[in-house]
């Protein structure tokens, strides 16, 4: 082997190279070893030195250009460098170079000699090391923040503030970069920095959470750049650093929160133990209390001084202890409670000895030292009060009859009572969530109800009066009121409604304004009738004495017949006021019904248009009433006769009907008028033109018609409701415009069958006996003479009471009867009956009266009456009363001796 070769051997072994260039031609020759070290193979030929340089690192190229140059230029024999070495297949080779400068003669150098030296792995290692090195110290100061870090949050009583202030300056040292490294901490707003803070746009940055919510951040800044070559202070493990000084910071604020807060709840325990209005009680296994607040003191009445230590029997009744030391004792020694957890109402025992209502909750927890419980303790004295009151005014309202309502602010049902549900008919499921709309009729326009919450969204009470429709459609009064419900600040937030259902009473309220407008009309009426009866007495008397004494004469019979008739009418008129104003004379006696509706409906049959049909639907099963024939036949005339004319023009269908009725089966309103069980109902129907509103609440007005002048007199509704009401009865009309009336009659059923009137036979009118006559005024007066002297009697006329009472006292035998007006000035007639009665107690006094509503015959005859009688006075009628009372005394005047004077 020749020295070439081994040299060659030996710098592959050794990893090394050497290189020639001559200076002056620039000629550069390498070994194969540097042709090794650069990557390259021999035969890629010689290479110049801009080759070589292309192949050094860029960040090294000029130091090697310049170590040559100034080498060069200090004369230096040698130098040596290292660099890296860019191979063509990009990996990167370190390579340590020594050259040697030759000069000539004159100084100049000619050659460079230098062997280079491959330190690829040598460097790597040894920066390895170095690397490692530095990540130690790095790790050390890293873990030397975090110990500073630890020592800071660890200690006593350190505040957050602290904590984060002291942290931040400890941050930029355990970097890798300290002096170019700036930190900040941000939380809750407010930023603390590190010494000669600036930001920068190299940062990086972690979240700092506490209590799993995000409460700030740590960021860190780099005011220069960092080096290319070195991850440096975005290194992994700095990362790492940064995120386990965010989790430390945010436990240790988490923890201090978390202290801070159970102080607070602590004291805020306390506070609101010592504030509260409720007993707040401890107690440990032994039972006895261990803590004692202010509303304990002021509930059962003991100290704190005086109830710690104390036994906890000392606030109970006798008879809870018993049961108390045997749920304690099982509760300590099986951990079993009925109570624990529940609330429930028992008796306390204040200091006092009082005995009082309390609400007690228990509870209880476990340590170490045992098990501890505690009792929260209210008096609810006032609230069993409020209670009480409550239930009390809710049975109240359950029980009234009156409805009550109440609402939301908007009107909603929120409460109905059970009055509303029976009044109504809607249950309290179907009213609740809907509005009182539910119950309009109709009959209130928008006005009303406009007027109405404008009131009660005021604030203000509304009272009124409204109809209202139940479930089944029928209409009904009420009466409500409507009252804001307020809360403690003093604004609306409902309603309440007290309604009362007042239909009945407004029928009560119409009849007794009807009542008393009939009776006012009935007062005048009378007054009338009195002075009327007085002008028709001689009319038809003195008519009928001169028919019966004019003889065969046609012409006059039929002119005074004529005169009569009128006179007779003129009194039915009269007998029609006074039957209105309930105050003329009646016979009553059981009439059966049906026998007289079908005698009037013959009768009046030819009355009535052809046009109109006559149906009938009568029940000979009715039964009987107790009435005056006359009147009731008056009745049905006139129902008829309305009818029939109500139908006149285009004819229709008269209906008649007479039933029995119960009073189960009549309608609320007319239940509310009844007073007897038992009923029978004549009801008249037409189909005309009917009513309107306005026209039917005034036909039972007197002399109200819709009639023209002169068909009618506006009495024939008025005497029908009179006698209605004189029987015991009722009158109900139902009528609508365009679709004709009814009428019904209501009168009580006589259980007893009807007796027909006896035929009496009246022997003669005429004869023989001495009158008294007494009458204020004349005309009557002188009308009774003349019938009495017709009829074959002697009379003596006075127009003055008291001088009639002196003539009789001074004869009494001179007279065999005694007739007398019963209203008159001075003595009146009842006055001067029982003046003469005691005079002579068996002359029968005869007594006329206009009208009267104050006397009748049983009282009458208490003071001697033996008859009275109507006016206008017949001929007939007085005849034959007089012939019946003489027939009584039979011994007469001119046969009986004058007693002696006293």
């Amino acid at each position: 082997m020749n020295k070439s070769t081994s040299l060659e051997k030996i710098e592959r072994i050794a990893r090394l190279g050497h290189w020639e260039q001559d200076l002056k031609t620039g000629e550069l020759t390498w070994s194969d070893g540097v042709f090794q070290i650069f990557g390259l193979k021999p035969q890629d030929g010689r290479l110049d030195f801009s080759t070589f340089a292309k192949m050094i690192h860029p960040d090294d190229r000029e130091l090697i250009i310049e170590q040559t140059r100034l080498s060069l230029a200090n004369h230096d024999h040698n130098y040596e460098v290292e660099y890296r070495i860019l191979t063509p297949d990009g990996s990167i080779r370190f390579a340590h170079e020594r050259a040697e400068i030759v000069y000539a003669e004159d100084g100049a150098p000619e050659k460079l000699f230098g062997f280079v030296h491959d330190v690829t792995k040598r460097t790597r290692a040894e920066r390895e090391l170095n690397q490692k090195s530095d990540e130690l110290r790095e790790r050390v100061k890293e873990l030397h923040c975090l110990y500073l870090v630890s020592k800071i949050t660890d200690r006593p009583g350190v505040l957050a503030e602290e904590i984060l202030r002291e942290t931040v300056d400890l941050i930029p040292p355990a970097w890798k970069y300290p002096k170019i490294t700036r930190a900040r901490i941000s939380v809750a707003g407010k930023s603390y920095t590190s010494l000669d803070f600036m930001e920068s746009e190299w940062k990086q940055s972690s979240d700092i959470v506490a209590g799993g919510d995000r409460i700030g951040s740590i960021d860190l800044f780099y005011i220069e750049k960092k080096p290319e070559l070195d991850e440096g202070p975005f290194l992994k493990e700095e990362r790492n650093l940064l995120d386990e000084l965010a989790v430390r910071l945010g436990n240790a604020i988490d923890r201090i929160h978390a202290k801070e807060k159970l102080i607070e709840s602590e004291e805020r325990f306390r506070s609101v133990t010592q504030s509260a209005s409720d007993a707040i009680i401890s107690a440990g296994t032994d039972g006895l209390i261990m803590s004692w607040n202010v509303g304990a003191v002021r509930m059962f009445g003991y100290s704190e001084a005086e109830a710690l230590g104390e036994q906890l029997e000392i606030l109970m009744p006798e008879q809870y202890k018993g049961a108390h030391q045997k749920g304690f004792s099982r509760k300590v020694k099986t951990g079993v409670s009925t109570l624990m957890g529940k609330t429930v109402e028992l008796e306390g025992l204040r200091k006092s000895d009082e005995k009082f209502p309390l609400e007690l909750s228990l509870s209880s927890w476990e340590t170490s030292k045992g098990i501890f419980f505690s009792a929260i303790i209210r008096d609810i004295t006032e609230r069993r009060r409020v209670e009480e009151e409550r239930y009390r005014l809710a049975t109240a309202i359950e029980q009234t009859s009156e409805m009550v309502i109440i609402t939301d602010n908007a009107g909603t049902m929120l409460y109905v009572n059970p009055a509303f549900e029976k009044i109504t008919g809607y249950t309290s499921a179907e009213a609740i969530g809907l509005t009182p709309a539910i119950l309009k009729s109709g009959k209130q326009d928008g006005l009303f109800y406009k007027g109405m919450w404008e009131t009660i969204t005021k604030g203000n009470v509304w009272n009124g009066r409204m109809v209202n429709r139940k479930k089944s459609g029928e209409m009904f009064d009420e009466v409500s009121t409507i009252t804001p419900i307020r809360d403690n600040a003093g604004l609306v937030t409902g309603y309440v409604a007290v309604k009362r259902d007042v239909t009945r009473e407004t029928i009560l309220e119409k009849e007794l304004k009807q009542s008393q407008k009939l009776k006012a009309i009935g007062t005048m009426a009378g007054g009338i009738a009195h002075d009327f009866n007085n002008i028709l007495m001689p009319i038809i008397g003195y008519t009928q004495i001169i028919k019966e004494k004019i003889g065969d004469n046609p012409e006059v019979l039929e002119l005074l017949s004529d005169v009569i008739t009128a006179g007779r009418r003129a009194q039915e008129l009269v007998k029609s006021i006074l039957t209105f104003s309930r105050r003329s004379e009646q016979s009553f006696r059981p009439v059966e019904l049906h026998s007289l509706v079908k005698e009037s409906i013959k009768l009046m049959r030819a009355t009535i248009p052809t046009t109109v049909k006559i149906e009938s639907r009568i029940d000979p099963d009715s039964g009987a009433v107790m009435g005056d024939h006359s009147q009731l036949h008056q009745v049905i005339v006139n129902l008829l006769t309305n009818a029939g004319y109500a139908m006149r023009e285009r004819g229709g269908l008269l209906t008649v009907e007479l039933k029995p009725v119960a009073l189960n089966d009549m309608s609320a309103e007319n239940k509310s008028r009844a007073d007897k069980s038992h009923y029978v109902k004549l009801t008249v129907s037409d189909t005309g033109a009917g009513m309107e509103t306005e026209t039917l609440d005034r036909i039972f007005e007197p002399f109200f018609t819709t009639k023209p002048e002169g068909e009618g007199t506006g009495m024939g509704l008025s005497v029908l409701h009179g006698i209605a009401e004189n029987h015991g009865g009722f009158v109900e009309v139902m009528s609508q415009s365009g679709t004709g009336s009814t009428f019904s009659v209501y009168l009580p059923r006589f259980d007893k069958s009807a007796r027909t009137e006896d035929n009496i036979r009246h022997p003669s009118l005429s004869g023989r006996g001495r009158a008294l006559v007494i009458d204020d005024q004349p005309a009557v007066a002188k009308t009774v003479s003349r019938i009495l002297t017709h009829f074959g009697y002697e009379a003596t006329t006075l127009t003055d009471s008291q001088k009639a009472l002196k003539l009789f006292r001074d004869d009494p035998c001179a007279f065999d009867f005694v007739i007398t007006d019963m209203t008159m000035p001075g003595i009146s007639g009842e006055g001067l009956a029982r003046e003469i009665h005691k005079l002579s107690n068996d002359i029968p006094i005869i007594m006329m009266t206009g009208y009267s509503d104050t006397i009748d015959m049983e009282t009458a005859g208490s003071f001697g009456i033996r008859a009275l009688l109507q006016k206008p006075l017949t001929p007939d009628k007085l005849g034959e009363v007089v012939r019946r009372e003489l027939a009584r005394r039979p011994t007469p005047a001119i046969h009986r001796k004058k007693p002696p004077p006293l």
